[in-house]
């Protein structure tokens, strides 16, 4: 019994666009190189954010209090945040009453690190972007 062509180009139609999306949206281009990644980012900078929904409360909790935990009794550090994206780290680090240090931030997608600007804006005179 043989398959029908329409069955195999079906299937290799499928499994083309699933590679496609592994390859672009869940590894978000990593496997495509530097160059393919940053122009992803700065794609979809203005909705990244958005996109992964992420919540400022695991933010906190995951992100800026381990990092602290780290550096204690150190509450003035000077944090360098390198692939800071839309500034996650930054925001959640500034949103924590006893950090009181200097975060640089600094990512190759340049219209991710404007969100970062943009976002964090009324925290500019404790980061510095790069």
């Amino acid at each position: 019994m043989a398959v029908a062509p329409i069955v195999v180009i079906g299937l290799i139609a499928i499994s083309l666009v699933g590679l496609a999306w592994w390859l672009l949206i869940t590894t978000e281009g990593v496997y495509l190189g530097q160059r393919v990644v940053i122009w992803l980012y700065d794609l979809y900078a203005t909705r990244y954010d958005g996109i992964k929904q992420f919540l400022p409360d695991y933010d906190d909790l995951l992100l800026a209090q381990p990092i602290m935990n780290e550096i204690v009794p150190k509450t003035d550090p000077l944090v360098l945040d390198v692939a800071t994206g839309t500034g996650r780290l930054p925001a959640a680090l500034c949103r924590l009453p006893y950090f009181a240090g200097h975060i640089i931030a600094s990512d190759p997608s340049r219209k991710m690190l404007a969100q970062a600007v943009i976002k964090l804006a009324a925290e500019r005179d404790r980061i510095s972007f790069l």
